[in-house]
């Protein structure tokens, strides 16, 4: 039928063509004319009458995203797929014409970064992970407004106490595309709401067919949730679907919502058709409410090749008259080929058709290639097992796959069983690129229900109890002398009914670890213990009864776990080194059927079931000499020296409780030091040995844990008299307990320690990594860093406290104040205060004298000592041009001091200088090359650039100097103008010389005429020539500016005019014109000459 209210938000998909087509179709079904301009006003954008208001698409929900999405994921697919693309849909990111697909590949990565780039995400490279999530957090929701068209708002649905309300869900989807012979397409999501106080039994859903569509394009029509399918097919008549039940179709629990979705196939003929559906009633035992009827968004129908999914003719297992109640039985396999596309399976229904009940069968778990992919406990009241995988659904790739049923058999005797897939809805395959559903096929044809032969369970209902050893069994050394240690644990799976396992025998094999058996054995199930404490004999079955305190639910599994003290029988310890391992004796009618009261053995083979082999280790330590401490040279008299390091390691059995160490030291290296002392983590051990011997114990009180370590630091002060030479001490003890058995733990191997070796320090310096390269500087500003220099210490500890630098004596008026920038002892960054240069006529250097200085240089490491300058406003009392080239004093006004406070008073054997040297100008020009696209001809710009003057005064340029190489073309007259204008600069066009040098002088080389630019602004310029020759193969011009290469003291402009390659002025002079003594070359200028204008052929 027609919708009088139905309608086609325009989103760019149709055009005028095919508008008008969709109108001829609406007139030749009689639709009347105001249904045929709601459609052409929604086709085209506009608003409908009777649609809903709002000027956005409806606020998307938040999804809780728990994984990162991106182009190399596996699966690539998902509903976090859709819920990504569903939000960037509405934030105009996402424009892909088949909608939100649920893949993740270019297109939606492209989407993800452009989404990223206007939101402020970096790295935007549609990576979509935990920062992109964070800030996704913060929009959704947020993403549009008000009611899409013909949607009944689609948001929250406020319940009418005591009525079942229905609205349009807001996971209904949006207008898109489905493809003709889809599978299950999902047209709407309704939400039904129970506000009444009792539960809802719905019992008829009528619905209508909507836009522009045939009864025949609605093939099998479904009522679902989620994954899981609520009818069977439902046909259309006259545009009305009918679902009936008096039984019920579903329910609603009070106060509870259920989002219904309808489903359909898609008509092989329906391409090229508009297809959705309205709710138009719904029938319950309690009222209903709702704006009905409730229309759904339209799905265009497009013609695509889907991915195919085939399953096997053959279904498994084949008949069978005689299974016996077990667990883990195959109840369903079948190998399914899917071709063309990957598909993601995301729902799957299986019907028992046999007459056993539906608690006779249990623990239902469903693998696709050997993989668990889900597991359910039991099956339904009207005997499905549904699983539903549309939160995250089963990646397939093309190929074959096996899917298998297993489940656990606990009663039916003498019923049987029979599982199939009844309907296409049943198994819901959906195509990874497309993201539509797919209908599937058994033996390349039609799908018929697929199931193996009937299974009828064995007349017997007794139980059985299957035991093996546990894939967590212990397995790693136990410690001697140590209480309640697990042993051993078992697997016990009952299966055909509830079992009672009465006793159970026990038997241990202690050899070579004393053979006098186990004390204290003890039985646990599920954590607790079962039965009484017993002594376990020497390889002898030890019985534990349990009276009905062990009983196992059929398919269910218990952890049966043995513990006992690592103690022989008579409570001594077991000896190092020996194997203990656990084994269950045959059981003798030791297990009964709860409900059969048959008896069986439990285990059924005498010995075999068997723990893992342990070890009994005893309380150990290592010590080793420390690998992260190294010999070390160091002067005498330092101080809290760390003379050597080791560590301490406790086995893997026990941990320990340490309390005596000892240090061992010859006379003379006890006579060489004071304050012996030992630490770990910085915190001291024990007491300090002010006046250390030969032998120093140590009483000390730590932990260190099983498998646990600990380094231990000895320190000590280096006498000022003790004599040049290695220094060595050497750990000579440990004693202590292990934590859980309390055995003594001792160590009286020596270990010799690093080596110290009493020498002297030394320091150096040079120029720093950071040392600055020449530049020029702009008077007036502060804190301009002129050099570096890197001061190294060997063998001691130096503080910094004095140093001289030197600035050469025309630089002086120019520098306010130097000041120097290092670290403390801390590794906090300190400035210094400025100092003012010192200037002596008899001296070509001005000098800034530096005292109280905190610097530190530790043994084997160096700093970096910086030096800064404050620089003079040239209109204040700095000279332009003048040269600041800074120099470490090496013998003057030096001051460091090592460890043991012996003073230097000289670094080195001269002075260090600086590499780089800074000019002071008044103001800087700075060059920048503009790339030019086409080809080098008269009249269009050959180069171009821009020129920019700091913000401190204008600048004046005379000269610029290009240098133009070309091959198989000419180029003449040359001549350079601002851009957009037609005036030249030059007055005579000049030709390149043998140098291939173009000069171009403002006006000529000896007037006033000068390129101006002033202070804080920019001007673009061209050059221009005469081209002739350009077009054949191998052609190329190449123009870059001519660089000087090395600096210029100020004079007048005539004076550069052969010798330099740009003459500039920063106008500094008083009165300033072409002759006064305040132009220079293009030396450091930046960027001038670092960028290339090519043409080629």
């Amino acid at each position: 039928m027609i919708g009088g209210t139905a309608v086609l938000p325009a989103n760019g998909q149709l055009n005028s063509t095919q508008i008008q087509a969709i109108l001829d179709l609406l007139t030749s079904f009689g639709a009347d004319q105001a249904t045929i301009n709601n459609v052409n006003a929604a086709l085209n954008g506009q608003p409908t009458s009777g649609t809903g208001s709002g000027s956005g698409s409806s606020g998307i929900a938040c999804y809780n995203f728990t994984r990162s999405l991106h182009i190399n994921m596996s699966p690539k697919t998902g509903a976090d797929v859709v819920a990504l693309q569903d939000f960037l849909t509405a934030t105009g990111d996402f424009n892909y014409s088949g909608g939100s697909t649920g893949f993740f590949g270019s297109i939606t990565r492209d989407a993800v970064a452009s989404w990223q780039a206007s939101s402020g995400v970096s790295p935007a490279v549609g990576y979509f992970g935990p920062l992109s999530q964070a800030e996704y957090n913060t929009q959704c929701g947020t993403s549009g407004s008000g009611s899409g068209p013909g949607n009944n708002g689609g948001g929250t649905t406020v319940p009418v106490s005591g009525s079942l309300t229905a609205s349009l869900a807001a996971t209904s989807p949006a207008q898109g595309v489905v493809i003709t012979g889809q599978g299950v397409a999902r047209l709407a999501d309704f939400l039904m709401v129970n506000g009444a106080n009792t539960s809802a039994n719905v019992t008829k859903v009528t619905l209508d067919t909507e836009y522009i569509s045939n009864d025949t394009d609605y093939s099998n029509v479904y009522l679902y949730e989620g994954g899981v399918r609520l009818t069977d097919a439902a046909s259309v008549t006259d545009g009305t679907i009918t679902f009936n039940d008096s039984a019920g179709l579903f329910s609603v629990a009070p106060g509870a919502s259920r989002t219904i979705n309808v489903r359909s196939d898609i008509g092989s003929g329906a391409t090229g058709k508009v297809m959705g559906v309205s709710l138009q009633s719904v029938e319950a035992n309690v009222p209903v409410a709702g704006a009905l009827p409730i229309l759904g968004a339209a799905q265009s129908v497009a013609a695509g090749t889907l991915a195919t999914v085939d399953f096997n003719s053959t279904t498994l297992p084949n008949t069978d008259t005689g299974v016996e109640p077990n667990n883990d039985v195959r109840l369903f396999q079948n190998t399914v080929s899917v071709s063309s596309n990957e598909v993601n399976l995301k729902a799957m229904t299986f019907r028992n058709t046999g007459s056993t009940q539906s608690n006779d069968l249990i623990n239902f778990d469903l693998y696709v290639d050997g993989d668990l992919v889900a597991s359910k406990a039991n099956m339904d009241a009207d005997r499905y097992v549904r699983f539903d995988f549309s939160n995250n659904p089963v990646y397939l790739d093309t190929g074959n796959h096996i899917i298998r049923l297993e489940g656990d058999i606990v009663g039916g005797a003498s019923r049987t069983y029979d599982f199939e897939i009844r309907t296409t809805g049943d198994a819901i395959f959906e195509d990874a690129e497309l993201n539509a559903t797919i209908i599937p096929t058994v033996g390349g044809s039609s799908f018929s229900a697929t199931s193996g032969g009937t299974q009828t369970i064995g007349s017997s209902t007794g139980g059985s109890v299957t035991t093996s050893k546990a894939t967590n069994s212990p397995s790693d050394d136990v410690s001697t002398g140590a209480t309640n240690v697990k042993l051993a644990t078992f697997d016990f799976r009952a299966s055909g009914e509830r079992m009672k396992i009465e006793n159970l025998d026990v038997n241990v094999n202690t050899a070579s670890a004393g053979e006098g058996g186990l004390d204290n054995g003890k039985v646990f199930v599920n954590g607790s213990q079962v039965g009484s404490t017993k002594d376990l004999t020497e390889a002898t079955d030890v019985n534990f009864t349990f009276g009905s305190s062990f009983v196992i639910n059929p398919g269910e599994t218990a952890k049966v776990e043995i513990y006992a003290d690592t103690k022989t029988t008579t409570g001594t310890n077991l000896l190092a080194n020996g194997t203990i391992q656990v084994r269950l004796g045959v059981g003798s009618s030791n297990a009964q059927g709860m409900s059969s009261l048959q008896t069986s053995n439990v285990p059924t083979a005498d010995l075999t079931i068997a723990g893992n082999t342990v070890t009994v280790k005893s309380a150990t330590a290592t010590v080793t000499k420390s690998t992260g401490y190294g010999n070390q040279t160091r002067p005498a008299g330092t101080n809290n020296l760390r003379v050597g390091s080791f560590v301490i390691s406790a086995g893997s059995t026990d941990g320990l409780d340490v309390n005596t160490l000892a240090i061992e030291l010859s006379s003379a290296e006890a006579a060489s030091i004071t304050n012996l002392k030992l630490s770990s983590d910085g915190n001291q051990l024990g007491q300090t040995k002010g006046s250390p011997s030969t032998s120093n114990s140590f009483s000390v009180n730590f932990s260190i844990p099983q498998s646990g370590t600990k380094v231990i630091d000895v320190y000590a002060d280096v006498r000022s008299d003790a004599d040049n030479g290695p220094w060595i001490a050497e750990f000579s003890e440990l004693t202590g307990n292990g934590q859980d058995t309390g055995t003594v733990v001792s160590v009286t191997s020596n270990v010799v320690l690093q080596t110290i070796t009493i020498g002297s320090g030394s320091l150096a310096v040079a120029k720093g990594a950071g040392d600055p390269n020449s530049e020029n500087i702009v008077g007036g500003i502060n804190n301009v860093k002129v050099g570096e220099f890197e001061f190294t210490a060997t063998n001691s500890d130096f503080d910094l406290e004095e140093m001289i630098v030197k600035i050469s004596n025309n630089a002086a008026s120019s520098v306010s104040a130097v000041k120097l920038r290092y670290k403390n002892e801390a590794g906090n960054t300190v400035t210094s205060p400025g100092q003012v240069l010192t200037t002596s006529s008899t001296q070509g250097n001005a000098t800034a004298t530096f005292t109280n200085l905190n610097g530190f240089i530790e043994a084997d490491e160096t700093m970096a000592v910086e030096v800064l300058v404050d620089t003079v406003d040239t209109d204040v009392n700095g000279a332009s041009g003048a040269t600041i080239n800074v120099t470490l004093d090496y013998n003057n006004g030096f001051k460091a001091v090592d460890a043991a406070g012996t003073q230097s008073t000289s670094v080195g054997s001269a002075d260090v200088s600086s590499d780089g040297t800074f000019y002071v100008r008044k103001t800087i020009p700075t060059f920048a090359q503009v790339d030019l696209s086409g080809n080098p001809t008269s009249g269009n710009a050959l180069y171009e650039f821009t020129v920019s003057a700091d913000a401190q005064g204008r600048v004046d340029i005379k000269k610029i100097t290009f240098d133009v190489i070309t091959s198989g073309v000419t180029i003449t007259d040359f001549y350079l103008r601002e851009k957009g204008s037609s005036t030249d600069i030059n007055d005579t066009d000049p030709e390149s010389d043998s140098g291939n040098d173009v000069e171009i002088f403002a006006g000529t080389n000896n007037d006033d005429d000068v390129i101006a630019v002033s202070a804080g602004s920019s001007k673009t310029f061209q050059l221009f020539g005469t081209v002739t020759g350009w077009g054949d193969d191998g052609d190329s011009v190449t123009i870059t500016f001519a660089e000087d290469s090395s600096a210029q003291a100020p004079v007048s402009s005539a004076s550069l005019t052969s010798s330099a390659e740009l003459i500039w002025s920063d106008r500094s002079a008083t009165s300033h014109t072409t002759i006064t003594a305040d132009w220079t070359n293009g030396f450091l200028i930046d960027d001038f000459g670092s960028d290339v204008q090519s043409f080629s052929t």
